[in-house]
């Protein structure tokens, strides 16, 4: 038999085989365009990965064939299958890497990518399957459409559940509204937090006389609002034209937010320079007076004319002025109002104290309500930290982690960052030279994966960095050798979180950041050598004996290591 006789997977055979219903051997000559067409026999049985070097990829195309089909066939008219049909077609325009996405005549999706690691992939599939909710959204409106979409998920996801989670599709699809957290919105931090804050908490950020605590807080608020989420901001201590400039400067549509009411303000500072009766309605934002109790009902206003979204957020700086002005007493029943106004409306919550503006007893009374802190300290060098006291989930990382501010905004460093090899690693990217790394660093992009997310007119703001430079930098990590960079850097600062936890006899934290390690890089053998030192250390001797295997396999060289 000729190769050209073996059928090439499509459509529902496709989905078979992922899904492992094909338990035989299969041979299959993949020609699909995200890789370059190899020959390949694979044993595939139910449960077990496609074993190709682009199988991520591949199992994404996959699955994403299946939710557009699905999706496409859910609608009930001709009408709308060809408006998002229509939508498709626009999204390719607007981005050449999804040409590779087609719809055959039986009217299912056909994804053929090329030249794309499998987590842009997944991100980039994702938001083309939100666009089409929106679409639909216009004649179902926006919460029937979403849960439309996300019966939709939610079957497929039982379906391909093992590469659905180890793609983390469900981190990205539906706006992340499956995820079951909330992203910090910074840079590192939800590392620290555990995959981020348990929806619908009330969180406490305490943070020194400043700015600091305000960066934080917007980066919360914006990464909601840059999602398609919808937030409620609470002030008293700066303008809502401050708010706006700070809110546009982190790329937020202030003015389309407030008129789709996905940005709704409380605006308890005015009321600190002109007198207000009652309660002032201006558009998405509610002006009451210093009364609590016309404070209280903006609140509840405000919560209530949010627009339907996949996930809320609340950014809430009235404690330390309501502490201020009324009784402790009374301060701490409103807050418990609004915190179970919150919770009951799904907003996850991120209310700010000023530190040193109260006494202990007032933090702890505070604090015990909350259903997490965060603090922000400074030494005295003026060097900013975060640590995570509590959490209602309790995965976060202990201890205090290094935060910096760049043009880019506020992040977390952990330790000092290794300056001399992130220059030197900026360097392998063609056109780069020495000095336009250092000024790279220097502009706040001190990892490959920021230069990743950054926009070409971005990089282009650094000077030196010169059109075909950014354009250089753009194309690079595009490449496999940046997939392959970007696996290994994550993968080696688990391993390093991991050593340091074993040091300090904290085993068990450790195993799971090696663990972690392993799911980012499985081919890592220094991931497996360490987790099979740390299982020998917890008494697992058999997962021992397993795990230096692997990393044996992987490396023959290792063998015989610490």
């Amino acid at each position: 038999m000729k190769i050209g006789d073996w059928p090439d997977l499509r459509g529902k055979e496709r989905s078979e085989f992922l899904s492992g219903n094909l338990d035989k051997t299969t041979l299959i000559l993949y020609n699909t365009s995200f890789f370059i067409s190899y020959l390949y026999i694979v044993p595939y049985t139910s449960g077990r990965k496609l074993m190709t070097d682009n199988s991520g990829s591949v199992e994404a195309a996959m699955v994403f064939e299946k939710l557009f089909s699905d999706y496409l066939d859910k609608q009930d008219s001709d009408a709308m299958r060809m408006l998002l049909i229509k939508k498709l077609d626009k999204l390719k325009q607007d981005e050449p890497n999804l040409g590779g996405l087609e719809v055959r005549d039986d009217g299912r999706i056909s994804i053929n990518i090329r030249n794309i690691n499998e987590s842009k992939m997944v991100l980039m599939l994702s938001i083309a399957f939100d666009s089409l909710i929106d679409v639909v959204a216009f004649s179902k409106g926006h919460e029937d459409a979403f849960k439309e979409a996300e019966n939709v998920v939610t079957r497929v996801m039982k379906q391909f559940k093992e590469p659905f989670d180890r793609l983390n599709i469900k981190n990205h699809i539906l706006k992340g509204a499956m995820t079951g957290t909330i992203s910090s919105g910074m840079d590192g931090m939800d590392e620290v937090l555990g995959n981020g804050f348990p929806c619908s908490d009330m969180i406490l950020l305490i943070g020194p006389a400043g700015t600091a605590k305000y960066h934080f807080a917007y980066q919360f608020l914006s990464d909601g609002l840059n999602k398609g989420g919808a937030g409620l901001a609470v002030l008293s201590s700066m303008s809502v034209k401050e708010m706006r400039e700070r809110l546009s400067k982190l790329k937020v549509n202030v003015t389309s937010c407030e008129s789709k009411n996905r940005l709704r303000t409380v605006d308890w500072y005015t009321q600190k320079s002109r007198p207000v009766a009652g309660m002032e309605e201006q558009g998405s934002v509610l002006v009451p007076s210093k009364d609590i109790a016309n404070l209280d009902i903006a609140f509840m206003r405000g919560v209530e004319g949010l627009s339907f979204a996949p996930t809320k957020r609340a950014m809430v700086d009235i404690i330390t002025q309501a502490l201020n002005t009324y009784d402790l007493p009374d301060v701490i029943e409103f807050v418990q109002r609004q915190k179970a106004r919150l919770k009951n409306a799904d907003l996850t919550s991120l209310f700010i104290v000023e530190e040193g503006a109260h006494d202990d007893r007032i933090l702890s009374t505070l604090k015990h309500m909350a259903d997490g802190v965060l603090i922000i300290s400074s030494d005295k060098d003026g060097k900013l930290f975060i640590e995570v006291e509590s959490l209602s989930a309790p995965r976060f990382e202990r201890g205090k982690f290094a935060l910096q501010i760049t043009n880019k905004g506020m992040s977390v460093v952990g330790d000092t960052p290794d300056e001399l090899s992130v220059i030197s690693e900026f360097c392998n990217i063609p056109k780069v030279t020495k000095e336009i790394a250092q000024r790279l660093v220097d502009a706040g992009f001190t990892d490959i994966e920021k230069l990743n997310s950054a926009e070409e007119s971005e990089l282009r703001r650094v000077n030196s960095v010169t059109e075909d430079i950014a354009k250089s930098i753009r194309e690079y990590t595009r490449t496999v050798e940046y997939s392959q960079s970007v696996l290994s850097n994550r993968s080696e600062k688990w391993i390093k979180r991991a050593k340091e936890q074993a040091a300090t006899g904290d085993l068990k934290r450790a195993k799971k950041s090696l663990e972690r390690a392993i799911e980012i890089d499985s081919s890592n053998p220094f991931a497996w050598m360490e987790l099979s030192r740390i299982s020998k250390l917890l008494g697992e001797s058999e997962d021992s004996e397993e795990h230096y295997k692997k990393a044996v396999s992987i490396d023959p060289s290792i063998e015989g290591g610490d």
